[in-house]
């Protein structure tokens, strides 16, 4: 495993273990799938407003909220290549991995970024994000939504942002090429391990990661 880390240092200073928590979680995804595509997204909650606002309304963030949402994006993942296969499509295994941290900036509602791993032969992207289409953007939206325990309505698929450039591409089959691109993702994945913004605590956890 790689111990140095190219960091983008406008967000130091960092915590040294969530990069190598990151890492870590990187290189299990292409030891099981040498081509894999990590996709940054950001989660968030919705303003609570007694104006009767369509999205007004009351969410469970109880403790387990992200393992809620993992759990119902791997299901949703394995319907959807069990469907395909069902239909005569070619289907490729998908294991999961993920990472998260959960931060407070200038108001008290948390937020969290997030970066999953999937197979590339099965996932080369999000696809749209209008939650029409059956797709894994649209999975995403649907399982932050179910974790919240709100119902799938057009007006909370916002409440997932997918920032520019989402996508990364690794495959470790191409050792020419992959430090690069392994460079440039933990590049942009520092931003996650940035202590600004952080809030420690003893009863919650500010950080989650796949464990294998």
């Amino acid at each position: 495993m790689i111990n140095t880390y190219n960091l983008d240092m406008r967000h130091a200073p960092f915590n040294y273990r969530y990069l190598h928590r990151l890492s870590g979680v990187i290189f299990n995804a292409v030891r099981e799938h040498p081509r894999t595509t990590a996709i940054r997204i950001d989660l968030h909650l919705p303003d609570y407003k007694d104006n009767e606002d369509s999205l007004s309304c009351i969410v469970d963030i109880n403790q387990g909220l992200m393992s809620r949402f993992v759990e119902a994006l791997d299901a949703r993942i394995q319907a959807f290549l069990k469907h395909k296969a069902q239909t005569g499509i070619r289907t490729y295994p998908c294991h999961l991995r993920y990472a998260w941290v959960k931060e407070t900036a200038d108001s008290d509602k948390p937020h969290w970024h997030v970066v999953l791993f999937v197979n590339k032969d099965t996932f080369k992207g999000p696809g749209d994000y209008n939650g029409r289409t059956r797709n894994l953007a649209s999975m995403i939206q649907a399982s932050w939504s179910s974790a919240l325990k709100l119902p799938l309505a057009i007006e909370y698929l916002t409440l997932v942002h997918f920032p520019s450039n989402p996508c990364y591409y690794l495959n470790s089959n191409k050792a020419a090429v992959f430090p690069d691109s392994y460079d440039d993702l933990m590049f942009r994945l520092s931003y996650m391990a940035k202590e600004r913004t952080k809030v420690y605590s003893k009863t919650e956890r500010s950080f989650g990661c796949s464990q294998s």
